[in-house]
């Protein structure tokens, strides 16, 4: 898995698209291919360094296996094998954040979202779980981003 998300990462690089942040899909099943994960401003390093009232853009293409109608935004914060739910301002993933919906299977889709960190985080390193769920709480996609909030 490490090399190929590797080589799809150079490529995309090659696309003019932001990669380079360590991302890792998360476990279980899911609806979607991940073919790449970006985190503005996280170009060459492993763990993102994010700063309170900042805006920083995630962007993820991937291909859906099936059509679906709705889909949402579930952000959660992962310490160890804790997740806790965080809000996000735009949970709809079809109003604003790059996506066409329904989404066509295997049809190609970029996700973006725009993320601002807020002053409430507390600074710590921890990984964030962004996915987007199905209006039958079916998983689309999920990764696992390793960032640290700080000033």
């Amino acid at each position: 898995m490490y090399l190929s998300q590797n080589f799809v990462c150079i490529l995309a690089c090659m696309a003019r698209v932001t990669c380079a942040i360590k991302w890792s899909l998360c476990e279980g099943d899911q609806g979607a291919v991940v073919y790449a994960v970006s985190l503005e401003e996280c170009e060459t390093t492993d763990r993102c360094h994010l700063q309170y009232g900042h805006n920083y853009t995630i962007k993820v293409l991937f291909k859906s296996g099936m059509k679906i109608d709705d889909v949402r935004t579930e952000t959660y914060g992962v310490f160890g094998n804790l997740a806790l739910r965080w809000p996000v301002d735009n949970p709809n993933a079809c109003n604003k954040c790059g996506l066409h919906c329904p989404l066509l299977a295997r049809i190609e889709n970029e996700y973006k979202y725009k993320w601002r960190v807020d002053e409430r985080y507390p600074p710590m390193a921890l990984d964030v779980k962004w996915e987007i769920v199905g209006g039958d709480d079916d998983v689309v996609w999920c990764v696992l981003l390793p960032v640290l909030f700080s000033d």
